[in-house]
C-alpha cells in the first residue's frame, strides 16, 4: 500500500472511460478536500472504472454522472451517481454476486461489481447501493484508520 489521493484515482478512471461517455452525458464533480489514504491506487482505479462504466451503460446516450468524494465519520466516501433507469428493488442485493448481470449477453461477464467488491473488502471498506427510477447511487466507504 502507498499514500494516495482518492480524487487522483477517480480522475484516472474517468479519463480511461472518456471514450465510452457520450458528449450528452454531463459530468458533475464534488470533491471535498480529504486526506490521502494508504491504499492500492491501481486497484481503486479498477473499482471506479467498473462503477463509472456501469453508470454510463445505465444512462445510455444522455444523463448526469455525479462523482462525490467526502469524509463521513471515520471513512472516506466516494459516490458514483447516475440518472439511468435504476436497479429493480428485487435484484439490488444480487448485483455484486459473481456472474450476475442486468445487461444482455455479450462481452459482459457479470464480474465487474464482484471484483470491485473484493477490492473494497481488501481495503477493509464497504459498498452500498441505493436505487430508484432515475437515480442510482453507489457509495464506497474506505476507513480512515488506514492512514499512516
Amino acid at each position: 500500500k502507498r499514500q494516495s489521493n482518492l480524487e487522483n484515482t477517480l480522475e484516472m478512471a474517468l479519463s480511461l472511460s472518456t471514450k465510452q461517455i457520450s458528449s450528452s452525458i454531463k459530468i458533475v464533480k464534488n470533491y471535498d478536500n480529504v486526506p490521502t489514504i494508504a491504499c492500492y491506487p491501481e486497484e481503486l482505479q479498477k473499482i471506479w472504472l467498473h462503477l463509472i462504466q456501469n453508470a454510463v451503460d445505465a444512462m445510455g446516450e444522455q444523463g448526469i454522472l455525479t462523482l462525490n468524494v467526502y469524509r463521513q465519520l471515520d471513512n472516506l466516501a466516494v459516490d458514483i451517481i447516475d440518472t439511468g433507469l435504476g436497479v429493480a428493488p428485487e435484484i439490488v442485493n444480487n448485483i455484486c454476486d459473481p456472474f450476475f448481470s442486468t445487461k444482455s449477453s455479450g462481452d459482459h461477464t457479470g464480474l465487474g461489481l464482484t471484483i470491485a467488491k473484493q477490492i473494497i473488502e481488501q481495503h477493509d471498506g464497504t459498498i452500498t447501493v441505493k436505487s430508484m427510477p432515475g437515480k442510482t447511487i453507489f457509495t464506497v466507504y474506505l476507513p480512515l484508520n488506514e492512514l499512516t
